[in-house]
């Protein structure tokens, strides 16, 4: 009876080690959803506050404003004259950081590169007061 029980612990026991290492299955996407780093609606950062055709003052203050993702307002607006009529929007704005921000390949270029910038001699091998062994 011992061992059959010590059997049925061992079997439950490689059972479980079996399931913690073994690696998760990731998730069928639904049809029609790329991957989330390549999907261009996901890299939107922030985004455009519009203001309706007669914007309440809080939406006029705001009006082309941009702003990131996390501190888009609630609409309509805390303080709007006229909720049930709002017609104010954010429009998803790209992330601006993505394009190359440089204007040219390398700015420093011409001050590595240029001629005459190294000296002749090599400076370490001047005579230095502070290299002569003092008499004691």
């Amino acid at each position: 009876m011992a061992l059959v029980i010590a059997i049925a612990i061992a079997v439950a026991g490689l059972l479980l080690l079996w399931l913690l290492r073994r690696s998760p299955r990731p998730r069928p996407r639904p049809p029609g959803q790329s991957h989330p780093g390549q999907d261009p609606a996901r890299r939107k950062a922030g985004f455009v506050f519009i203001a309706g055709s007669q914007p309440c003052e809080p939406a006029t203050a705001r009006a082309g404003r941009w702003m990131p993702a996390h501190r888009a307002p609630a609409l309509p607006l805390a303080g709007c004259s006229g909720p049930a009529q709002c017609r104010c929007g954010l429009v998803p704005a790209a992330d601006r950081r993505a394009r190359v921000r440089r204007q040219q390949s390398e700015r420093r270029e011409d001050v590595r590169f240029e001629d005459g910038r190294r000296q002749k001699t090599d400076r370490r091998n001047r005579e230095n007061p502070w290299d002569r062994k003092s008499p004691r």
